[in-house]
């Protein structure tokens, strides 16, 4: 069997479990910069996950009644 129908095959068969309890932000400047944003000033927001059980994030918001969902996934190396 070709190794990209193996990969396809456990992808499609796995089971995905998110450990919520170890999910992590708050608004000290160590996970969101600038810590007091200015309006319409771009932030920076860092979450707190257990090794290896995030591969993406979603940030979902209501501004003004108003659906603002945002998705993007930008991984550097981790902050030791």
């Amino acid at each position: 069997m070709q190794e990209i129908v193996k990969t396809l095959l456990y992808a499609s068969t796995i089971r995905s479990y998110i450990n919520v309890e170890a999910i992590f932000a708050d608004e000290t400047d160590t996970y969101l910069t600038p810590s007091e944003p200015k309006l319409g000033e771009k932030i920076t927001l860092r979450l707190r996950t257990a090794r290896n059980n995030v591969s993406g994030v979603f940030i979902h918001f209501v501004q003004d009644g108003l659906d603002k969902t945002r998705a993007r996934s930008n991984f550097p190396k981790p902050c030791r």
